[in-house]
């Protein structure tokens, strides 16, 4: 017998033991541990290659299915419908109310995605809150919270010199007070001593005017002194009698800010003014920034009288203004809503409308706008996302330059349309750039940021506007 015989028989030997006639015959004892083996060897590849033709053919199914989309949105934030599809020709059509979406004909189910439109970001802020103001006295101050405070002391400013009728020209004017004004650290868990300094009294005879108080302000580590201001003096005259008599110095102060001012002598006697002269006609350039954070009736504090021919006139009180410093970042604008639903027949011809973004705040220390709701017809709803909140995000440490708070993420899927397959964050902003404009549909505009020292703050920005995304 030659060799292929031989193999011949043989694999006709075992495909006759491995029969599944001679498998259950009964008048056989049992069959080998080999021959089972071998049979759950062939059944396990019978089944594992009919396993992998079932999932190829159902992938191939299911991507034949979902390989198409159409989409609806806007512009822009506010901005006119528009479309989008990978299908030819396209589903839909566009007009001023919105888009219209028309089921491709032999289709029988859609993935409907709808996305609201997302919420503007809030402002930023950054101001001083009038905490307490005191005239002359002494007194005790608590703070209301563990913050920065930008304090104002002014020394009380001196009277101005008198004049003896013999005398030719009316004396000096007097010296104004000190100026402290600078941003601290308090705690609410001190008590701080305030003594506000009063105004030195006008000369009448002896020539020189009366010495101003000082204003202070201690407690903690901290030991502030705005010195008053002297009075003023005689100005060298022409008969001996009526010689310089001299006058107090302006006010000195720690730590250093601005000094006190000598007033003016002959012939215009005026007092020395640190933030406004007494008549208000004339403004300090060094504390013009300052001038403006007191309360219009405290803002010649601390000058001296004018010099007369008869008698001088008394300086300005001074004053301790105490403010606290408020610096916020605006709250990002949350993501528009999410909904979906599939339909297993066709929805027939559809009106879709697009919510619009909500626009960012552009006043300082407000919310941002909500987002509107997107619809595709009656059935799918989205509602828009919140606005951004103000005062979200505080200054830490010793900054005083708080950025926004980021916009929230889409909720937008990005496995479907080709325009959409990445998502943006539109970032907060700081005190002189506004919070960022969302980009991807249905995301949150960024708060807007500020500044403590410079009162500087920033606009929110823009909420996307939202989407329809259909698949088949």
């Amino acid at each position: 017998m030659d060799t292929n015989s031989a193999k011949k028989n043989g694999f006709t030997k075992l495909f006759n033991k491995l029969s599944i006639f001679k498998i259950f015959e009964f008048n056989k004892a049992a069959f080998t541990l080999a021959e089972a083996l071998l049979t759950l060897l062939i059944i396990s590849i019978v089944v594992a290659l009919s396993t992998s033709m079932i999932a190829k053919k159902n992938k191939k199914l299911q991507a034949n299915n979902m390989t198409h989309y159409w989409y609806c949105t806007r512009e822009s934030t506010a901005g006119s419908h528009t479309q989008g599809s990978n299908y030819s020709p396209t589903p839909g059509s566009v007009s001023s109310n919105g888009c219209t979406f028309n089921p491709p004909p032999g289709v029988n189910k859609f993935n409907v995605t709808v996305i609201g439109g997302g919420g503007g970001g809030a402002s930023g802020y950054a101001t001083l809150d009038p905490e307490q103001i005191y005239s002359p006295g002494t007194y005790s101050f608590s703070p209301s919270s563990n913050a920065k405070y930008y304090i104002i002391l002014v020394g009380g400013g001196g009277g101005g010199g008198g004049k003896r009728p013999a005398c030719k020209y009316g004396d000096q004017g007097g010296r104004s007070g000190a100026l402290i004004a600078d941003y601290f650290d308090l705690n609410k868990n001190n008590t701080y001593e305030v003594v506000v300094g009063k105004a030195g009294a006008g000369a009448s005879g002896t020539h020189t005017g009366g010495q101003a108080g000082d204003t202070t302000f201690k407690g903690g580590d901290l030991d502030l002194f705005a010195g008053g201001g002297g009075g003023g003096s005689r100005r060298p005259m022409l008969v001996v009698k009526c010689k310089n008599k001299g006058g107090g110095s302006p006010g000195s102060f720690s730590p250093d800010t601005v000094y006190g001012k000598n007033g003016n002598g002959t012939p215009s006697r005026d007092g020395a003014y640190i933030l406004f002269n007494q008549d208000m006609s004339a403004q300090n350039p060094e504390t013009v920034d300052i001038a403006a954070k007191l309360p219009e009736s405290y803002k010649s504090a601390g000058a001296g009288g004018m010099g007369d021919r008869t008698y001088g006139h008394s300086g300005q009180n001074g004053v301790a203004y105490i403010q606290r410093v408020s610096i916020y970042g605006g709250g990002g604008g949350q993501s528009g809503n999410s909904s979906f639903y599939q339909f297993k027949k066709s929805p027939g011809q559809t009106l879709v409308t697009i919510g619009k973004g909500g626009y960012g705040a552009t006043t300082i220390d407000t919310n941002g706008e909500n987002g509107g709701a997107s619809r595709f017809g009656n059935k799918v709803i989205a509602s828009g996302g919140l606005g951004g909140i103000t005062r979200s995000a505080s200054a830490s440490g010793t900054s005083y330059d708080v950025t926004g708070e980021n916009g929230y993420r889409s909720l937008m899927p990005l496995n479907i349309a080709d325009e959409f397959t990445t998502s943006t964050i539109a970032q907060g902003g700081t005190a002189t750039t506004a919070g960022e404009n969302a980009v991807t549909p249905g995301a949150g505009g960024g708060g807007g940021g500020s500044n403590g020292q410079t009162a500087e703050w920033s606009a929110g920005g823009n909420g996307a506007p939202g989407i329809v995304l259909i698949s088949w």
